[in-house]
């Protein structure tokens, strides 16, 4: 019979420890706090090109997904993203915009575009 008593004390204390357990590793999540969000500006992020000769063209179009994502600055950094490019490229770039907010990227906290008159 004191096995008994002795068994149920026993789960008792457990069952509290794995209540206290549930209950702090959910107010510690709760309390986890968000960091600031980056900028970020990435040049010529429609890729079009003013001289098609030029390679490197795409490189801003295809790493404004990369970063949103969080490959570049880790994946718990939320980031604003400045697009650049020149005025031509208004379309694209508006574009490309829309792709990025129909990704729905959780560290993506804001955007904006910006175009210059010239590229030089």
């Amino acid at each position: 019979m004191e096995y008994l008593v002795l068994l149920q004390n026993g789960l008792a204390v457990l069952f509290t420890i794995a209540i206290s357990w549930k209950l702090i590793t959910y107010m510690w999540g709760s309390l986890k706090m968000e960091k600031e969000p980056m900028k970020v500006l990435v040049i010529g992020a429609a890729g079009m090109l003013a001289q098609p000769d030029i390679l490197f063209g795409q490189i801003g179009y295809a790493i404004a997904p990369m970063i949103a994502r969080g490959i570049m600055l880790g994946p718990d950094q939320p980031v604003i993203l400045h697009l650049l490019d020149i005025a031509p490229a208004a379309e694209a770039l508006n574009g490309v915009k829309m792709e990025l907010l129909d990704a729905a990227f959780p560290l993506l906290k804001g955007m904006s575009l910006i175009l210059r008159a010239n590229s030089r």
